[in-house]
């Protein structure tokens, strides 16, 4: 197997990514809605920023990756040495894929689960945690006539998966447990456990506890990293808890931020919601003479193909104050556009350090599981055009 990093170089690359993240951290700690003024002082970097708008043949990443290579040469020196290998996909073990067993699958959620699948070779019965409707469950069952038991906590998921199971004589099992709350019981020391993309705490409890129950092997993919219940992030490993850095749970968002699938409509319309967001903070303040940062919910994309007027009504009725009837909505649309050319020259610098705030959140799980006594290794277990969450923590006792 190729990998990213074996067990002797994890905590030699961890320390380089916190070394640069700390010495940056001026960079991209801090949340861009907040910021009236730049939150540093380095007037080549505010001077280059303010220039990009006559560069409008480069895309965000190139952007980004300008930024990172010009103004942050330790940066880009720490993600040089981690960010480059892929894992070579393994076929010698694989049977055809019948294209009935991907049915459900919706477009690249069926690459991914392919080329996860095709990392894993089990020895013992396997447990897919936070499963979904089991697909890469069921693919690894077909793939290598092995049980699967499935775990989910949402009711209906777990029924579709059952029914897909019985459907193509699957064997698999599905759980329904809130794992967030019920000890997992079904960990046991000789099971090989897979996650594909299970969310913050979520992947976090599978670590612990089978830390605890001393489970053989893990194929793990985290997802969400700022999806947790404490308002900063609670290291796992020895490094990662003498690290002097203090992420709170908004600035985690920045982990995932990086995205390839998105088309042009779905691109206009995040470009909208942080337009009518910044707009309805200013009326918010204005209105209620309190200008600190408070957000507001996420919400699905369609709003955004609506009504301004119909976004604001409903922040002001989720935080509690009262719209005044001669509201100009157009000047604040406008007095939020100038703000969002300076929140966008904030992103530019801050997504610059995406990619190592998140392979810092990956290591410190690795190195927790490593120093609980596993071998492991970081893989990239598809391409990153596949999915920005390609990365992969593989562990064996």
């Amino acid at each position: 197997m190729n990998n990213l990093e074996t067990s002797t170089s994890l905590s030699v690359h961890f320390e380089k990514l916190d070394a640069a993240l700390t010495q940056y951290q001026a960079y991209w700690n801090f949340v861009p809605f907040q910021c009236s003024d730049f939150p540093w002082d380095n007037p080549e970097l505010t001077e280059y920023l303010q220039t990009l708008a006559e560069q409008t043949e480069l895309e965000h990443d190139e952007v980004c990756q300008q930024i990172a290579q010009r103004f942050f040469p330790e940066l880009a020196d720490a993600l040089e040495q981690v960010d480059f290998v892929h894992n070579q996909l393994v076929d010698d073990w694989q049977k055809p894929v019948p294209f009935w067993l991907l049915n459900g699958i919706h477009g690249r959620k069926i690459t991914q689960v392919q080329q996860l699948s095709a990392q894993i070779k089990p020895k013992y019965p396997l447990l897919e945690w936070c499963a979904g409707k089991g697909h890469l469950g069921r693919l690894l069952s077909f793939q290598h006539d092995v049980a699967v038991t499935s775990v989910e906590w949402q009711q209906g998921l777990c029924e579709q998966g059952t029914n897909l199971a019985k459907t193509y004589d699957i064997k698999q099992d599905f759980i329904h447990a809130d794992v967030l709350k019920q000890r997992a019981v079904w960990l046991k020391p000789q099971q090989h456990v897979v996650a594909l993309h299970a969310c913050g705490d979520l992947h976090v409890t599978l670590l612990k506890q089978a830390v605890e129950a001393q489970v053989e092997y893990m194929h793990v993919a985290p997802c969400c990293y700022h999806l947790i219940g404490d308002e900063v992030y609670p290291a796992l490993s020895q490094q990662g808890k003498q690290s002097s850095l203090h992420i709170a749970k908004s600035i985690l968002k920045l982990a995932v931020q990086a995205q390839v699938t998105a088309g042009q409509r779905v691109a206009n319309l995040r470009q909208t919601e942080v337009l009518w967001r910044l707009a309805y903070q200013l009326i918010r303040a204005d209105i209620t003479g309190d200008a600190s940062y408070q957000s507001l919910p996420s919400v699905k994309k369609s709003w955004f193909t609506g009504e301004f007027v119909d976004f604001v009504t409903w922040g002001a009725e989720h935080q509690g104050f009262t719209l005044p009837a001669d509201l100009d909505f157009a000047d604040y649309l406008q007095r939020a556009a100038i703000k969002q050319k300076f929140t966008q020259q904030l992103e530019y610098v801050r997504h610059a350090f995406q990619r190592a705030l998140e392979l810092w959140l990956v290591l410190d799980k690795a190195l927790f599981l490593e120093q609980s006594g596993y071998q492991v290794e970081v893989n990239y277990f598809c391409p990153y055009q596949t999915t920005p969450r390609n990365m992969m923590i593989v562990a064996k006792l």
